[in-house]
């Protein structure tokens, strides 16, 4: 079998690239990519771009997804430690959350939306959720194309 026999097929790949943009880049989420951003086109020089790896991508969504909870930013990383298979990803397999989301950007927008609550450390009710959005954005294994659409509803719908 070729090389070019193997690989997905161009139309599953687009559909896979505008899923992870789409839920990347709303609300919260768009807040702690644009920071992450910044901070690596400081390091490189202002006219520097690069392309985010999906592991950060999906870095951005779970901390949108934990702030809109009200969970600690440890429970979060904790979180993402359990769910993570950094040899499953296509890249950033030494990526780790802390470097990506920043506890004091984390902590002031959670503040911002639960301004007198305490916050919890209750990760079950959004795990499933954070596996599911994991598995469609960052896992090496790609799903039939006919599968994508029918899972990508059945996130937005958890």
């Amino acid at each position: 079998m070729s090389k070019f026999e193997s690989l997905p097929h161009p139309l599953e790949l687009l559909w896979r690239e505008v899923y992870v943009h789409r839920a990347a880049g709303r609300s919260l989420a768009r807040v702690f990519l644009r920071e992450h951003r910044q901070i690596r086109q400081a390091a490189w020089g202002r006219n520097a771009d690069f392309r985010f790896e999906d592991a950060v991508y999906f870095f951005g969504v779970a901390a949108a997804t934990g702030v809109r909870k009200n969970l600690t930013y440890s429970a979060l990383a904790d979180l993402m430690r359990a769910i993570r298979k950094p040899k499953h990803e296509i890249s950033g397999e030494g990526l780790k959350f802390e470097s990506v989301i920043s506890r004091k950007t984390y902590d002031r927008q959670r503040r911002q939306i639960y301004p007198r609550a305490m916050a919890s450390r209750n990760v079950p009710g959004i795990e499933k959720k954070l596996e599911m959005e994991y598995q469609l954005m960052v896992t090496l294994s790609r799903k039939h194309p006919d599968e994508l659409p029918a899972m990508a509803k059945q996130a937005r719908d958890i």
